[in-house]
């Protein structure tokens, strides 16, 4: 039996369809039977999907608050029944973690064993408690150092250490009497023995006695 032209096409139309659909047909077979790797399970000799690390990070804490606000701050140390040192203030803060305080308008009074004091005012002061015992004192604002209740120091800024029992101001410092008044930078000053320093580009103006 003879074909026409028309016929041949058609079949072989029909054999192309045919055999497209098969090659669909397998081709749809491989891909779903190919598994989907789990997290972390290998896909090759040394491939595996690794999950991307996800890390939180805590909120900060909030600032903490000091465990007493107090009005009149006031601490005192005594040694033999007399004392050695006092801190009165306006306002208070104490906190117990760290045995500081944090006083406004404060008045630090140093008194030696011959009875004299050296008094210490500032618009702030925070003081190191430990034991109960002052370790140090860091004032800031308008401070002003009394001596013998004749000579004044005024600064910014001053620092006690009381194991050493030293004032110390690293900054600019006016020192004055009745009689002259003497300005420089980096102040030392040693409460026992009364000696006190000014270490760089010092002034001084004397007064004329009155007579």
């Amino acid at each position: 039996m003879q074909l026409s032209k028309k016929q041949s096409r058609v079949i072989v139309a029909a054999v192309f369809l045919l055999f497209a659909l098969l090659v669909f047909s397998l081709l749809s077979k491989n891909k779903s039977e190919i598994p989907v790797p789990i997290v972390g399970e290998p896909i090759g000799e040394d491939v595996a999907i690794v999950a991307p690390s996800i890390t939180s990070t805590p909120a900060p804490s909030p600032t903490s608050t000091p465990d007493v606000v107090l009005n009149e701050f006031h601490r005192i140390e005594t040694k033999n029944g007399k004392p050695v040192w006092e801190v009165r203030a306006k306002e208070g803060q104490y906190e117990a973690a760290t045995s500081s305080a944090v006083v406004q308008d404060a008045n630090l009074s140093l008194y030696r064993s011959n009875g004299e004091v050296v008094q210490i005012s500032a618009d702030k002061a925070a003081l190191s408690l430990k034991g109960g015992s002052l370790g140090s004192a860091t004032l800031t604002g308008d401070v002003r150092i009394a001596i013998k209740d004749k000579i004044e120091a005024f600064s910014s800024e001053a620092f006690f250490d009381r194991v050493k029992n030293k004032v110390s101001v690293p900054s600019h410092v006016r020192i004055k009497n009745n009689r002259m008044e003497i300005e420089g930078d980096v102040f030392e000053g040693n409460i026992d023995t009364q000696v006190f320093t000014i270490l760089r580009n010092v002034s001084t103006v004397i007064q004329s006695k009155e007579d």
